[in-house]
């Protein structure tokens, strides 16, 4: 898909390019051109052939295919950083590999690799990383936070208490801006929430928490690290008829990964939660 993308972008460029090239055959003038149409890498690639000796006997074609790659690998690795920038991770370096298949912690290979294909983001499901303070759900969370961006997907931390937080500061400054915020959120393809449900709801609380969960409902997913097991979650939240609305938007939806063993603050000397 994007090598064909970038292949009919480069031709239109290069015709193009051979329309004005009466205009300016200065070659500062071809690399703003492709500057402009953000290609240039694709035009450093082609100048780099010009000058290489090992292209002499290669086909036009071949040569084109190996500018476009080299466009594309660019292009997808602005797109990681972006995304990791923009994610705001706790543990902005943490991977899958860290745990790598840790049994002692309930996490075996299959358990690690069923969750690196990011199937359970199909149709909108969600991860429920559940276990004792310091067993390493909150690391756990952002190594599979940073899988989904290696595959380009968009991903935000946020905190339990701040997320409650910036919701209620958006609502007093208005209603547009409480919808311009949530559906900031909802165009996150993945909304880590850590320390799910680690204080107590009030009922406006409780409200904004159901909207934003409704509005995301079965079209993106959510990692929740939570203290409390899964089965308990409908408790933790005072059950009334909002919490039953809540609830039925998650619970079903939601695969719980409870870690267990040691404190995994202690066997790596990192922090976590």
């Amino acid at each position: 898909k994007y090598l064909l993308n970038y292949l009919i972008q480069a031709t239109y460029v290069a015709q193009n390019t051979i329309k004005e090239a009466k205009m300016f055959n200065n070659p500062e003038h071809l690399e703003a051109f492709f500057t402009q149409k953000r290609l240039s890498t694709f035009f450093n690639e082609i100048t780099l052939q010009e000058d290489n000796v090992e292209f002499a006997d290669v086909s036009f074609s071949e040569r084109i295919q190996k500018a476009v790659e080299e466009q594309v690998n660019f292009d997808s690795d602005a797109l990681i950083l972006r995304l990791q920038k923009v994610a705001k991770l706790r543990f902005p370096d943490a991977h899958l590999s860290d745990f790598s298949g840790d049994n002692s912690q309930n996490l075996s290979v299959e358990k690690i690799n069923n969750i690196a294909t990011l199937g359970w983001m199909k149709y909108g499901q969600n991860l429920g990383l559940t276990g004792k303070a310091g067993t390493g759900k909150t690391r756990l969370g952002c190594a599979i936070a940073n899988e989904a961006i290696l595959h380009g997907h968009s991903v935000l931390f946020y905190r339990y208490s701040e997320l409650l937080r910036d919701m209620e500061i958006k609502e007093r400054e208005g209603l547009e801006k409480l919808k311009l915020f949530l559906k900031k959120l909802c165009r996150v393809k993945v909304l880590v929430i850590d320390d799910w449900g680690l204080s107590p709801l009030t009922n406006n609380q409780r409200q904004l928490l159901f909207e934003l969960i409704d509005l995301r409902a079965e079209k993106s997913s959510l990692i929740l690290t939570s203290q409390y097991q899964k089965d308990v979650w409908y408790d933790v939240f005072k059950r009334d008829c909002t919490t039953d609305a809540l609830m039925d938007r998650i619970y079903h939806c939601t695969t719980e990964i409870a870690l267990e063993g040691d404190n995994f603050r202690r066997k790596n000397a990192k922090g976590d939660s």
